[in-house]
């Protein structure tokens, strides 16, 4: 238990033949990963990821990286698994060409200003009761944007994925975001309770 805190300096590299990084808090404390300035986390595995982090049962979950960094894998580029009601931040990743998902998240989280770009099964995908704002996903196989139930996504662009551009699952929210060119619909409201959608900007798809 206790706080666990890994930083990867300026232009640094980071690989592993699983994950890239794999962390958890142990059993209480927060856990923070930040990567520096044009730095790169690689898990090169079939089924790892670049960045696999999970909260046992308490304290914070905060993922920070650098400008021009990129985080990758063979499975997923960020997987994160909270077993716990802790505060999940996901902030300025930039996902690309994984084999699976760019970035996963369960519930309690942030996900700011993030990029998933060409992953072969699909951009950001979440669970439940959490934000994305400001992020791009963009020619991912399948959805661009997975809204969990009772998340709430805003000002972010969902363009040319091979599925809807996003997915909005029961008492989720979409508000003021852009769907264009997805091969599916733009925005598909699924399950069996409302999903809010207003002020966005569907077209061609």
């Amino acid at each position: 238990s206790g706080d666990l805190t890994i930083t990867t300096g300026a232009f640094s590299y980071v690989g592993g033949y699983v994950d890239g990084i794999e962390a958890s808090n142990g059993f209480s404390g927060d856990l923070t990963i930040t990567t520096g300035y044009a730095s790169e986390v690689i898990g090169y595995a079939y089924g790892g990821d670049g960045i696999n982090a999970f909260n046992e049962y308490s304290g914070d979950l905060t993922i920070t990286t650098g400008a021009y960094s990129y985080v990758g894998g063979g499975d997923d580029g960020i997987d994160l698994v909270i077993y716990s009601t802790s505060n999940v931040r996901v902030q300025g990743v930039l996902a690309s060409s994984n084999g699976g998902g760019g970035i996963l998240c369960s519930s309690s989280f942030l996900i700011e200003n993030c990029s998933a770009h060409q992953n072969g099964a699909g951009g950001i995908w979440t669970t439940s009761q959490g934000v994305i704002r400001g992020c791009s996903a963009t020619f991912n196989t399948n959805i661009g944007i997975w809204a969990g139930s009772g998340c709430v996504v805003e000002n972010c662009n969902s363009s040319s994925n091979t599925g809807e551009g996003y997915l909005a699952q029961s008492g989720s929210c979409v508000s003021n975001c852009t769907a264009r060119l997805n091969d599916g619909n733009g925005i598909r409201a699924n399950g069996t309770g409302y999903a809010s959608i207003s002020g966005c900007t569907v077209t061609e798809n």
